[in-house]
Order: C-alpha cells, then structure tokens, then sequence
C-alpha cells in the first residue's frame, strides 16, 4: 500500500487503478485502511503475487520483494535465500 500511494503521489497527472497484492493478511488489512484513509481507490487482493491472479491486463506492474517473514509456507519451503 505504502509503495502505491507513493507512485500516486508523483504521478498526480496520470489516471492509475492500484491493484494490490499482499501476501501478509496484517499488511493486507494495513493497506486497506491507508486507501480508505488517503482516499485512493485500491483494490486489495490477499494473495501470493507468485499465483495466478485474478487482475486484468495492465500497462504497468511494480513492486517489491517479501523481505522476512513469509505467510506461506507451502510455497517458502520451495525457496532459497540468495545470501
């Protein structure tokens, strides 16, 4: 949520629909509230953005990558740590 709201800021002349993925249920919930609060339109999707998704086609994706813990655990015991 915190990195959507960011782009929404600096891109004040672009019309945007934010889709969400959030794997984490706390910061899903966290996200839902900052939209509320800053009045964005965002869909929020409680999911692994790694699954297939239920978004239509976009322009753009951005994001950033889970860092810690990782709600679950099927799919974290098919990761490995690059460090």
């Amino acid at each position: 949520g915190h990195l959507s709201a960011a782009v929404k800021e600096v891109l004040t002349e672009t019309t945007i629909m934010h889709h969400l993925i959030e794997v984490d249920p706390v910061l899903s919930r966290v996200s839902v509230h900052l939209a509320n609060y800053l009045e964005i339109p965002f869909d929020v999707y409680p999911q692994d953005a790694i699954m297939p998704l239920p978004l239509e086609e976009s322009d753009i994706v951005i994001g950033d990558l889970p860092i810690g813990y990782y709600p679950v655990d099927e799919r974290s015991k098919e990761m490995k740590l690059g460090f």
